[in-house]
């Protein structure tokens, strides 16, 4: 008799909770399932188990089937604002979730060719607009970036001017606005200085070896300076003229083109066993080096031998040791001719 009874108990329970959630309204089944959204919400990462009960006890509640799914699909549920969704499951509310997360991948990865699968196979869903707008905008900044990518090295102001005008909220606007002042600051009524500056320093970087110290070549447009450090001998001195001199060559790469030469010597000639270039002694080094490397003195358009002040220094590094000083230097000035 006791068996009996506590099988009529479950049956009458199952029965109960059955006809319970066969009678609650779509309204009360929602307003449940908003209830128990707004405390999943709360809890942490790591309270999974809570977040699958609470499912399937809202599911038993209404009369829905079992929760099997696990708490990734949960937490998905909640990041993409379907939680209500997925408790009711009804089919209509699971299909616009499973499009929800199809879209959200395809945000993710933000591929032309994804939002066109997506238009494929969800070619009713809200998020159509969207994918096509998505489509266009991507393809145009491609075109965009493609365009840019062809002149970001051009010197020609009229090309870049020309991509300003058609693509004038390209990403890379600004880029060409830059490219454009430098250009024309470099510019004179000989020579590109850009061109020249960029060309340089190419070179200066491939002709130059461990041993040299490049950092004390520098380029300004047209214009390359040879720093001479106080403490150098007669031979470093010309390893760097000789550097200098090497990438002027590689520049002429069959361009028609002259140097002015410029050396900037001190009224001293050496003291304390620090060494004091004079003009005269620039001029010595600076022929040695032009007869090292085989440049074509008919480039040289003109030097001018020049004395600085007796006071004169630049400071190359950081540090105010007078070793760390130029007293010193050379320019050469490049024109290009017709």
């Amino acid at each position: 008799m006791k068996k009996n009874n506590v099988l009529n108990v479950l049956v009458l329970a199952g029965a109960t909770m059955s006809i319970s959630g066969c009678w609650t309204s779509a309204e009360e089944k929602q307003k449940i399932a908003s209830v128990a959204c707004s405390v999943m919400k709360e809890t942490r990462k790591m309270d999974s188990a809570i977040r699958v009960e609470k499912v399937n006890e809202v599911r038993r509640e209404i009369g829905g089937e079992p929760y099997l799914d696990g708490d990734e699909r949960i937490l998905l549920a909640i990041e993409l604002g379907y939680c209500e969704e997925l408790i009711l499951a009804t089919e209509q509310g699971l299909r616009e979730f499973d499009t929800a997360i199809q879209w959200n991948v395809a945000r993710v990865i933000n591929d032309p060719t994804i939002y066109k699968n997506f238009l494929s196979d969800y070619p009713e869903s809200k998020y159509v607009e969207e994918a096509k707008s998505k489509i266009l905008e991507i393809e145009k900044a491609n075109l965009e970036r493609r365009e840019f990518e062809k002149i970001s090295a051009s010197y020609d102001i009229g090309e870049l001017k020309n991509y300003l005008v058609t693509y004038p909220d390209a990403l890379h606007v600004n880029d060409i606005k830059t490219r454009i002042e430098k250009i024309r600051k470099g510019m004179s009524s000989t020579t590109n200085g850009l061109f020249v500056q960029e060309t340089l320093l190419k070179e200066i970087e491939r002709n130059s070896d461990s041993y040299v110290p490049k950092e004390f070549v520098k380029v300004d447009y047209n214009v390359l300076t040879i720093r001479l450090n106080a403490s150098w001998g007669d031979s470093l001195i010309e390893e760097i003229i000789e550097l200098a001199l090497n990438s002027v060559k590689s520049y002429n790469n069959g361009l028609n083109f002259n140097i002015k030469v410029d050396l900037n010597g001190s009224p001293y000639t050496g003291s304390m066993g620090l060494y004091f270039f004079s003009s005269n002694e620039l001029k010595k080094l600076f022929d040695e080096a032009v007869e090292s490397v085989d440049f074509d003195i008919s480039k040289i358009k003109q030097i001018n031998k020049n004395t600085l002040a007796p006071d004169f220094h630049e400071e190359v590094n950081p540090r105010i040791d007078d070793l760390e000083r130029t007293k010193a230097y050379i320019t050469i000035t490049i024109d290009d001719i017709d």
